[in-house]
């Protein structure tokens, strides 16, 4: 019973760090201190002897680690992606608008793969559409990237 608590700790904290997915906001630090503490309280649930202890815990420490890791890459190519392709996706709305008269409720809308695509959420972009055209924004929590229907990405600090 306590093992199966362990090793479902131990899964949750590897989705938790995964979930986080770089771009950390200020309050990031609490999910990360709790996966940390997470992994602390694996090596104190799990029986057995202290070295059996000491395994589970390095494991479950070294489980959020990477999956912290991957889901920071998965941000850092979502993030360069906006960087890179950011444009495009104006160019898509733009697209959108000259055919159907209006732009769309959701980025989901568009015929075409919308860039900054990252593997736990759908994309990096925030979109919102006004009555007068749209909004757009990214960031990684240090900097923001702002466009509009008339005004390409700007950065904001």
């Amino acid at each position: 019973m306590k093992t199966t608590a362990a090793l479902s700790l131990c899964l949750l904290l590897a989705g938790l760090g995964f979930w986080l997915e770089g771009g950390l906001p200020a309050w990031a630090a609490v999910p990360i201190v709790s996966g940390l503490a997470g992994c602390m309280a694996v090596a104190l649930i799990v029986p057995g002897s202290f070295r059996q202890r000491a395994v589970w815990g390095a494991a479950s420490l070294v489980l959020f680690a990477i999956t912290f890791s991957s889901g920071a890459r998965s941000f850092d190519g979502a993030f360069n992606a906006c960087i890179e392709q950011g444009e495009d996706i104006r160019i898509l709305l733009k697209n959108y608008r000259e055919e159907t008269g209006h732009y769309p409720e959701r980025l989901g809308e568009l015929k075409q793969s919308i860039p900054c695509g990252r593997i736990a959420r759908p994309t990096l972009l925030e979109y919102e559409r006004s009555k007068a055209g749209y909004v757009i924004v990214f960031g990684d929590g240090l900097v923001e990237y702002t466009a509009t229907e008339s005004d390409g990405f700007m950065e904001k600090k």
